[in-house]
């Protein structure tokens, strides 16, 4: 599933992205959202389609995002998942506890 924003109205459709996604969050002028065409990793574009951003390289899932951070979950090979944190520019990823 691609990105696409489109008027309440029905008209307007234009296409954000060609990246398969996932998760996916809009607040304010930014779409945060997992990218299944790259790994499910976390990634963010504005909503005119400009300035996607790769913001980490972990498996992204169940992503909400609260202020300035996006809160995620990920599950490595033998683990029950993780929960993580990072702030909305890509910084200080760090484990939740």
């Amino acid at each position: 599933m691609y990105l696409y924003k489109i008027r309440t109205d029905g008209t307007g459709k234009t296409k954000l992205n060609s990246d398969q996604s996932y998760d996916i969050n809009v607040v304010g002028d930014w779409i945060y959202y997992s990218n299944v065409s790259d790994n499910m990793y976390l990634y963010k574009i504005r909503t005119d389609g400009t300035g996607e951003t790769k913001l980490n390289n972990d498996k992204s899932q169940s992503i909400s995002v609260v202020g300035d951070w996006i809160y995620y979950f990920t599950k490595p090979s033998n683990t029950s998942g993780i929960h993580y944190k990072i702030r909305t520019d890509g910084t200080e990823n760090q484990q939740v506890k």
